[in-house]
Order: structure tokens, then sequence, then C-alpha cells
């Protein structure tokens, strides 16, 4: 790195208007910028950088979250694209939940939750704009603009319009059986019901068993409901070691024959995901996967 295009993380605050501690939040949660160090420790950011959080901090500022603008930048999105991405429909459609919220007026994130889940493609209404919603509510809540009983109270209500989507929405002819869970300690689980609603619209027969539980105990679950496939979702706030620990020992212990999926934001956090386990980043390549996989053959069939 040239001198001539070494920057101080005060002074790459000031060229970006981004805060020196936002700066450092988004270095430890979403692995960008990612600078070099003096021996002390000290962070020195390049020409490169600036560039890339000068337009980090433009998409940010039209409203996309934090975490789609690093994805933009190490995709090499273009800017006619960025306005696609955007998705004015999706952002205006989660924007009178977003709202609400902050008003606290329950009532109407509950109407328009509902609304949202009976209108349109399911996957399309999970994976634009109730994924992206509650993205979104964590930034708020990162920002400081909800409390943290308010991104409770979002993500309850969420559940709640899942499950009476899901009643509506579960086809009744005989499929996989899916087993829904997150890793020992990780208890973020409104990921499962995202996943648990999309699978089950296309046949998928899912067991949600919620979060927390050790890999012997999802194993047992696994033998006990003759299970086929495992999802696990992880959220930024499991740890990217314990989440590869946990992947490898379940791994090992499954059957061969049973598919283990992973989902979820921490994902992104992780450099390598260990042998036998396949990843997908959205409801949609789920859906797709699962589409892709031989049918069902029921007793009778055999």
């Amino acid at each position: 790195m040239s001198k001539s295009k070494i920057y101080s993380i005060g002074l790459i605050s000031s060229l970006t208007g981004v805060k020196e501690a936002t700066l450092r939040k988004w270095e430890s949660r979403y692995g960008y910028p990612d600078p070099e160090r003096s021996d002390s420790g000290r962070r020195y950011y390049s020409q490169s950088h600036l560039s890339n959080l000068i337009s980090i901090k433009e998409q940010v500022d039209t409203g996309i979250p934090i975490r789609k603008a690093i994805t933009n930048l190490k995709d090499n999105v273009l800017p006619v694209q960025l306005l696609v991405d955007v998705n004015l429909a999706g952002v205006k459609a989660y924007g009178v939940v977003l709202e609400a919220l902050k008003a606290h007026d329950l009532e109407l994130c509950k109407s328009e939750l509902r609304k949202l889940l009976n209108k349109g493609d399911l996957i399309e209404c999970v994976e634009q704009v109730l994924a992206p919603l509650m993205v979104e509510v964590g930034e708020c809540w990162y920002r400081g603009e909800i409390s943290p009983y308010q991104e409770h109270c979002i993500s309850s209500l969420l559940e709640l319009a899942l499950i009476e989507a899901s009643m509506k929405k579960r086809v009744t002819q005989r499929g996989k059986n899916i087993l829904l869970t997150t890793p020992y300690g990780e208890l973020h689980t409104l990921g499962l019901s995202l996943l648990e609603i999309v699978l089950a619209s296309i046949g998928g027969r899912c067991l949600n068993i919620g979060g927390g539980l050790s890999f012997q105990e999802v194993c047992k679950a696994v033998h006990a409901y003759s299970i086929e496939i495992v999802c696990i979702s992880v959220s930024l706030y499991c740890k990217p070691r314990i989440t590869h620990q946990y992947l490898t020992e379940l791994r090992d212990s499954l059957p061969d024959q049973v598919e283990l999926w992973i989902g979820g934001q921490g994902i992104n956090l992780m450099k390598t995901l260990p042998t036998g386990v396949r990843y997908c980043a959205t409801v949609s390549e789920a859906a797709d996967l699962y589409t892709s996989l031989p049918k069902y053959l029921s007793p009778s069939d055999k």
C-alpha cells in the first residue's frame, strides 16, 4: 500500500461521512471494510476502501440495508442494477409495517403483515419483502430507532402471521420430511418460520422444533420422525467457530442419506462450511433445491 494512498480511520470517517464506531461495527459484523493494521493495531485504509465506502454510504442513504450494500460491492453490481435491487414495491410494502412498529401500532402491524402474506407469490413475498423487513428492523435497532422489545414484538407478530398463512398454503400431498432448527445456543428462530412456510407450500412436510438444541437431540428427532432433510438457520449472533463445530458434529452423526442444509445471515461470517453441508443463500434457493431432489415415494408406490 503506497503512503500516498493511506488513510487513517479518522480521515476515512471525515471523507465518507461514516462514523468511526460504525466503520468498526461494519468490519466486525459484515467483514468490510478490511483495513490493514500497523504493528500497534491501528487501522489503515486504501484509496479503494475510500471509493467503496463512499459507494456503500450512497446505497445506504437510498434505503438499501448495509448488508445488501456490501454484498452489491462484493458482487460488482452496477449502479443501474442497484435501482432494481432497491425493489421500491417491496420497500413501500414493508415501510408501512416499519412505521407502524415505530408508532407502537401493533394492530396495524398485524393487519399489514397478513395482507402481505395473502397476496402475490408467497416465495417472492418472503424473499423480497419479509426477509428485508426483518433485516431493516435489526438495522433500526442498531441505529437506536427502536427498542429491543419492539424487535421482539414484530418478530412475534410475524411468527403468528406465518403460522396463519402456512395453514392456508400448506400442501396435503406427501413430500419429504424436513426438520428445521438452529444450533445450540442460537435462539433466533424467525428464519425457520420463513423457510417453513415456503417449503410447506411446495409439499415439504416440515417439523419446526425451534432452536437451541444440541446436535445429539437433533439426531434423536431425525431418527424418531424419519427426517430426510435437516435445515439449520444461523443469525449474526451465533459465533462462526461454534456454528462450524456444531455443523461438523451434526453432519458426522447424521445418516449419510439425510441432507443437511444451512442458511441465514450468520453464514456471511463463516470462512468455510464442513463437507456435506449445503448452503442456501435465500428461501428461493432452498425451494429450488427441494424441487430438484428425487420425488418422494410413499410406501404404496415402492
